[in-house]
């Protein structure tokens, strides 16, 4: 089954594919990416929250402004 969302609605992330990276978001207000490429809905609440993203998203991410890659997840 295709993921429709993902949340952070803590600091850290938990769970995370071995395929991903953890983005962290450095804004000061919550924030919502859609992916153009799988649709995936990542919302980061606050800042420092932590999210796995998928590996198809992660080029997109990375244009983001507040979201940076932080370290390989793993599971």
């Amino acid at each position: 089954m295709r993921q429709t969302g993902t949340t952070a609605t803590t600091a850290r992330a938990v769970n995370a594919d071995p395929a991903q990276t953890v983005f962290e978001y450095t804004g000061k207000t919550a924030l919502t990416v859609v992916s153009p490429t799988t649709g995936n809905r990542y919302r980061f609440e606050k800042t420092g929250a932590q999210l796995p993203v998928d590996a198809r998203d992660q080029a997109t991410l990375l244009y983001v402004p507040n979201l940076r890659p932080v370290r390989a997840a793993r599971g």
